[in-house]
């Protein structure tokens, strides 16, 4: 529809055609709508190397729904090697975005979005981070975009008569849930016998993510200096 927020990935490489991902959210919910459809194989079932922190209950779902992001994504690029270079282009409704790097790295931020939009409860938190998305941001980046965005979540919270994090605990805990899930779906991907640049990008996304929490303070600590406007 018209009123989609649009997310479009274009990759370019030196021979072959390009192959082109347009994510298309919800404007409210932010949910995003299949790009693409495959035939789920079993290691996309729900209970196949399920996540030891999975909420979902094998009844409410099928598929875990990752899983069917990453197929979709192993259909798409399974041609193609991870140190591959690749011209990327990225399209959001504010801007356009263009990178020349390797395949894994270009995939690592397509999965970086993917992720949150995936239908997993646990990588939901961070679909507002999706709607704003910053394509190759560096650990810096990523975590003043986080920090933002969750304390921007806990101003809502406080407006509805919750009681706020102002500590940011629970951020460091949603990382947390992240690195779970992604070392569940390196599990199925690895008995699936999967190998190509997808399953590298995945593996470089949770190295990137697993740093996050340990970096979190000493990152904002950095950040401190920024914001002297605010407390002298």
């Amino acid at each position: 529809m018209s009123d989609d927020i649009r997310i479009g990935y274009t990759f370019s490489f030196e021979k072959g055609k390009p192959i082109e991902i347009d994510l298309h959210l919800d404007p409210v919910t932010l949910e995003s709508k299949v790009w693409q459809t495959v035939s789920a194989p079993a290691w996309a079932d729900l209970t196949f190397e399920q996540c030891s922190n999975c909420p979902l209950k094998p009844g409410e779902s099928q598929y875990c729904p990752l899983a069917l992001r990453m197929l979709q994504l192993l259909h798409a690029f399974g041609r193609h090697l991870a140190q591959e270079d690749v011209d990327l282009k990225v399209q959001t409704m504010e801007r356009t975005y263009l990178a020349h790097t390797t395949l894994q790295d270009a995939l690592r931020s397509l999965v970086g979005v993917l992720m949150p939009l995936s239908g997993c409860p646990h990588l939901a938190p961070f679909r507002p981070m999706a709607r704003f998305h910053l394509p190759i941001g560096s650990v810096a980046e990523t975590i003043y975009r986080s920090a933002s965005m969750y304390m921007l979540a806990q101003y809502f919270v406080n407006q509805r008569g919750g009681t706020p994090d102002l500590d940011m605990a629970g951020l460091s805990e949603l990382y947390r849930n992240i690195h779970e899930v992604n070392v569940g779906i390196s599990k199925r991907l690895a008995k699936a016998g999967a190998r190509d640049a997808a399953v590298e990008s995945l593996t470089r996304l949770d190295l990137f993510t697993s740093e996050v929490p340990q970096s979190i303070a000493q990152h904002l600590e950095d950040f401190t200096s920024h914001f002297t406007w605010y407390y002298i």
